[in-house]
């Protein structure tokens, strides 16, 4: 009887440790694991956060870069100012590279208010924005004239010499349809422009070396694409949709190749959820989103949820992830925020 009564309170002990094991798992999974905040003096809030070789560098609102070392985040930040539109666009390809994935909006470089504005590059319409990639080889000019319909030309760009030359353009209807935006490679290979049109979620991708589109499509499912990311071989990109879903797509064919679930209720506040940024890891086997007021992580292969945590504010103006896929960085964009460094689970 004492045999049975003592094999018992050992299932009873080890099936309260195991019960409490997988309590610390799921627990773990919604935990923010914060390993450093890095307080900014004096800044205005960041409108985003990229990181530039060993750098971690956030755009201030004040027009500041601060930039800190990955490798040594316990030291101050340097603060760099950032050069004006027109600095940006007439200096050489190291000022474009401060500005990173940013649209650099050149419109009315000479004086002027007439609708048509010429530019110093020669170019004439209603706007124009430069769009620089990781590697900042090929930068790429992309104009808007509006029309009925509204019409958007793109041309490569030297920076040095500031010569272009005419890739493609693509005709919007201005109503009902609006080109989001336009992204390019880490490897500074592939365009892509995306949006919606003819009433449907639409993506071209373009190739900047063969000069010529790859394919075009036309999502059914989808409302529109305002946001696009590559992975880092150029082999996909992933692009969440007006229905703020996760995509995984084929960079070959445009086929979507997985889509990833999020809740569509914060639950904190039910609103509903939006991703506002997505970073996918230096190795290409995670991708990361801000979600509304958390971080969420995905193993790519799988399409498994690694985590999702709390950055602690649902105020965050994107995030980026150190050079060796360890950590996420997030820069707050409340004034006098710091910058967040997170430490993620191992591979």
């Amino acid at each position: 009887m004492e045999k049975k009564k003592r094999k018992h309170k050992e299932r009873l002990f080890l099936g309260f440790v195991l019960a409490a094991l997988i309590g610390m798992l799921i627990l773990s999974r919604h935990l923010s694991p914060l390993q450093q905040k890095i307080s900014i003096p004096n800044n205005q809030g960041f409108t985003g956060i990229e990181t530039f070789d060993h750098w971690v560098t956030a755009v201030s609102q004040d027009d500041k870069l601060h930039q800190i070392d990955w490798n040594r985040l316990d030291q101050p930040p340097r603060i760099v100012p950032l050069p004006s539109e027109k600095a940006a666009l007439l200096q050489s390809g190291e000022v474009l590279a401060l500005w990173g994935k940013r649209n650099i909006n050149i419109q009315g470089l000479l004086p002027g208010s007439d609708r048509q504005r010429k530019n110093d590059l020669g170019l004439t319409a209603d706007n124009y924005w430069i769009k620089t990639g990781p590697a900042r080889n090929h930068p790429v000019i992309m104009t808007q004239q509006y029309g009925d319909p509204t019409e958007y030309t793109f041309y490569s760009l030297n920076p040095e010499s500031l010569a272009h030359r005419f890739l493609f353009s693509v005709q919007i209807d201005s109503v009902r349809d609006k080109l989001k935006d336009c992204q390019i490679s880490g490897r500074d290979r592939l365009l892509a422009v995306f949006g919606r049109n003819h009433g449907k979620a639409w993506l071209r991708l373009y190739d900047l070396q063969q000069e010529e589109t790859r394919w075009e499509k036309h999502y059914e499912d989808l409302q529109t694409i305002p946001f696009a990311a590559f992975s880092q071989d150029d082999k996909t990109l992933f692009i969440r949709d007006g229905f703020s879903r996760l995509h995984q797509v084929d960079a070959a064919s445009g086929d979507i190749l997985r889509s990833y679930s999020i809740d569509k209720k914060n639950p904190n506040t039910e609103e509903t959820t939006s991703i506002q940024d997505i970073e996918i890891s230096p190795d290409g086997t995670r991708v990361a989103a801000l979600v509304h007021s958390a971080i969420c992580l995905w193993d790519i292969q799988t399409g498994r949820l690694i985590m999702r945590f709390a950055p602690g504010h649902k105020i965050e103006s994107g995030l980026c992830f150190s050079p060796d896929g360890k950590f996420l960085a997030t820069a707050d964009l409340r004034q006098g925020g710091p910058i967040k460094i997170w430490k993620l689970p191992a591979q």
